[in-house]
């Protein structure tokens, strides 16, 4: 599986260079085959939707959005469907801010998150291929590395059970991979800030926060101890302020990519804090650890445990055990100069497994990695400590890949044919990817399994009490659902009218006559007959102070948490008044957004030029 490069002398660059194309496009191919082997069960399921609770969630949330692009053409500002309206690209836990979002728009809701998890599971198996060349692991063992990571029963359960965006993890490896090529070239700090804000952009707070740690963890140690192939200057205080410059770089490169999601997020997270969780303390034991890396486990609750079987397994295939074993092997019994170049490499890798093991198993002491996080902003909302096995899942699988290459060269030294290395090559190939392959295609069985009919286009709309296992059903007929299931904060009114009645009205019925009332979700398109003056209308929508409305005579005011506008200061006669939900966190990040991507691809555009 390793190139012949014995005659390179006699090869041009170019030939070399379109080798190397090929060769990644054929990774992309396996990429893409075995994650369609591991989606199968999901993918021949076409339109029908998840029976489980955190699917349901997310495939009701994404629905309205598309529903709002597609029906209303608005963008998804504000959902009027879930709890009596509440915001809607702001909320935390949004998945509309990203590029696969436009695979829910053509292909419907349903089929368009199973075509998103084929495309993160690839990314996820193709990016750690493509950093594991980076680290100069051969072409097996980058593959052998990138199907461990993308087929983890770590992304199997968690993706299963619908915590869709949780898929960021699996775009670690290509952060790690333009991280390290930035320290290289200036350049690629535009794709990292691109990655790292496609990460926070997909919502939820533990990838993004955990992507931050993977950037530290690496950007620490190559600044305390660089590898030969790294740029250093001699200066441990020179390399660190460089390699935590370039780490602020990128988080600000991706907070001006993604400003048009980022910004309406921050502002809400601000103006609204999340009400402090049960910090009620977790516990894993280190032989727990061993199987949670190793067990085959069906989604359900664990004997002893404070969660359920997919907070705690993060299965690799089980060709990773042997292949672990052996580069530390040669390390230990014929000394570091055996591994040579990637000596540090491998000792690296090990300490930031150490720190990732030490980080899932929570609160076994006050000053555990897991402790000293809950006592940081914003980290101290972090609730489950073991989803940090994707960390270690993550370097185990590097390991995984040295593994590959030792016993490759093993192989070679022993005979002078490359088909028995070739064969090898295969077999650990197949080994790793139909393992985590079937394991994977296990976790989807029947996880999507409901058929539910939806109107083709826009219905009248109201709210009805329902509940919160009802929310899905009743929202994708196009009804308001007060009993709805939300994490985020709510602004939630005192008091909102069920049924399919009027939803605005004068507070005084005597002051005015509603004639003309049109509805989208972010807007409010009314004409009134004004009677006598100080009059209010209140509309059938909790408050946001984000809610504008014209005239500028009209002003937007809070009645016990509902929506309201006082129309007092205009004068009594015909109006046409509009009430629309337009953040200007939203307009300013749309505009920062623009710019910087506008500037980026100039920057790009010149570096490569130059590069040439």
């Amino acid at each position: 599986m390793e190139p012949d490069l014995s005659s390179e002398s006699e090869i041009t660059l170019e030939e070399v260079r379109r080798a190397h194309r090929l060769a990644y496009w054929l990774i992309a191919v396996v990429a893409l085959g075995f994650a369609a082997m591991a989606l199968w069960p999901a993918l021949r399921s076409g339109d029908l939707w998840s029976s489980r609770y955190d699917w349901r969630y997310f495939e009701t949330m994404s629905e309205m959005a598309r529903r709002s692009v597609l029906w209303y053409r608005e963008l998804p500002l504000w959902n009027p469907y879930s709890c009596g309206g509440e915001v809607g690209l702001a909320n935390p836990q949004s998945l509309d801010g990203v590029p696969t979002f436009l695979l829910v728009l053509l292909f419907g809701t349903p089929l368009g998150f199973k075509l998103s998890m084929l495309v993160y599971v690839t990314l996820g198996i193709f990016g750690m291929a493509l950093f594991a060349r980076k680290l100069d692991i051969g072409w097996t063992g980058s593959i052998v590395a990138g199907l461990c990571f993308g087929l983890s029963g770590y992304h199997a359960l968690h993706l299963s059970v619908g915590h869709i965006n949780f898929a960021g993890a699996l775009l670690y490896p290509l952060l790690l991979y333009f991280f390290v090529r930035a320290t290289e070239e200036l350049r690629f700090l535009l794709w990292a800030g691109a990655i790292a804000g496609w990460i926070a952009s997909l919502g939820g707070t533990f990838t993004p926060a955990m992507a931050g740690e993977v950037l530290l963890l690496w950007a620490t140690m190559q600044a305390l101890w660089p590898m030969e192939h790294e740029q250093h200057t001699g200066s441990r205080l020179r390399d660190g302020l460089r390699v935590y410059g370039l780490l602020i770089a990128v988080a600000l490169v991706a907070l001006c990519l993604s400003a048009y999601r980022m910004l309406p997020t921050l502002e809400f997270i601000i103006d609204h804090p999340r009400p402090p969780f049960r910090r009620t303390p977790d516990v894993t034991l280190l032989k727990q650890v061993v199987f949670d890396l190793f067990a085959y486990r069906d989604f359900g609750a664990l004997s002893g445990r404070k969660y359920w079987s997919h907070e705690y397994t993060a299965r690799l295939p089980q060709v990773v055990i042997p292949l672990l074993l052996t580069p530390l092997a040669v390390y230990v019994l014929r000394g570091r100069s055996a591994l040579r170049e990637q000596s540090k490499l491998l000792v690296r890798l090990w300490l930031l497994t150490i720190v990732s093991i030490l980080l899932s198993l929570g609160n076994f002491s006050p000053v555990a990695p897991w402790s000293l996080l809950q006592k940081l902003p914003v980290l101290r909302d972090l609730r489950v400590p073991s989803r940090h096995l994707i960390l270690t899942v993550l370097w185990l699988s590097i390991l995984a890949g040295l593994g590959t290459e030792r016993v490759m060269s093993w192989l070679t030294s022993q005979t002078s044919s490359r088909w028995p290395q070739r064969l090898l090559g295969l077999t650990l190939i197949a080994a790793a990817g139909i393992d985590g392959a079937l394991f994977f295609a296990h976790s989807f069985e029947d996880v999507f399994s409901v058929s539910i009919p939806t109107p083709p286009g826009p219905v009248p709309f109201f709210h009805v009490q329902g509940h919160w296992s009802q929310m899905r059903d009743l929202e994708l007929q196009g009804l308001g659902v007060m009993g709805c299931d939300e994490e985020a904060p709510l602004q939630r009114a005192e008091k909102l009218n069920l049924g399919d009645v009027p939803q605005v009205a004068f507070a005084d019925a005597a002051s005015g006559q509603v004639l003309r009332y049109q509805h989208t979700p972010n807007r409010r398109e009314l004409t009134v007959e004004l009677r006598s003056p100080g009059a209010k209308l209140l509309l059938n929508s909790n408050w946001n102070e984000h809610w504008k409305a014209s005239p500028e005579a009209v002003a937007v005011v809070k009645e016990r948490g509902q929506l309201g506008l006082d129309l007092s200061k205009l004068p009594i006669g015909q109006h046409q008044i509009v009430a629309y939900y337009r953040p200007w966190s939203f307009v300013i990040g749309v505009l920062v957004s623009l710019l910087s991507w506008l500037a980026a691809l100039g920057l790009w555009r010149q570096s490569r030029q130059t590069a040439l």
